[in-house]
């Protein structure tokens, strides 16, 4: 078996020289498969759930990559660089992908310098499961989205509409409409398509008022 060239460069203090030496010795030995699982559990120190816990792999993408059950696409690599990439582990796709082939890893603990573990992670995934995700089609807002996009909006209290400024909102009555609404004298203008109407601000008695708060291409 021709022996994986792995060149490791320390940018900070993860690991030392004796230990990268022995990263290389053992990823040389792995298939890309067990390369992933190795520096989950060993580099980063991650089980599987909290290795997914970003969304940038699934856990049952991972399951199934590290049994060996699914072959690791391109797409797949790509995305396991990204990850690694945000753990401090800089490598490349060719890691994940051929078993044989040269590519090169860097460990860098500056991550860990810059990012407090008690980060705000929790406090966005909370405030996302509160939004209230809508597909949209073409005709709904064809110059801010393309067709099947989708958006997390926020339900709109009827005191939250003196907080609005040129806000982007979904608006679902009668007809259903995506604008820009702001609060001017006990009125909603709204401004969409070169368009400007105004309403009372009973308005929210009588239909769903949504303010975006993440717009999703789906791409």
């Amino acid at each position: 078996m021709t022996k994986l060239n792995i060149i490791a460069i320390t940018m900070g203090s993860l690991v030392s020289m004796d230990d990268l030496d022995t990263l290389k010795e053992k990823l040389v030995l792995k298939t890309p498969a067990k390369r992933l699982k190795y520096l989950r559990q060993k580099v980063i120190k991650k089980n599987q759930n909290q290795f997914c816990m970003d969304g940038i792999i699934r856990t049952g993408t991972l399951k199934s990559v590290e049994s060996e059950k699914l072959k690791i696409s391109p797409r797949i690599a790509e995305k396991l660089v990204h990850k690694f990439r945000l753990e401090g582990v800089i490598c490349n796709e060719e890691l994940f992908l051929q078993p044989n082939g040269n590519c090169e890893i860097n460990l860098d603990d500056s991550r860990e310098k810059i990012i407090d573990p008690t980060s705000n992670l929790e406090e966005i995934r909370k405030k996302l499961s509160t939004l209230t995700p809508i597909q949209i089609d073409k005709d709904l807002c064809p110059t801010l989205a393309p067709n099947g996009a989708t958006v997390l909006a926020r339900e709109l209290k009827e005191e939250d509409l003196i907080l609005l400024n040129k806000t982007l909102c979904l608006v679902h009555g009668t007809k259903i409409f995506v604008s820009f609404l702001t609060y001017d004298n006990n009125q909603i203008i709204a401004e969409h398509d070169g368009k400007v109407e105004r309403f009372p601000t009973n308005i929210i008695h009588f239909c769903g008022m949504y303010a975006i708060e993440i717009l999703y291409f789906n791409s």
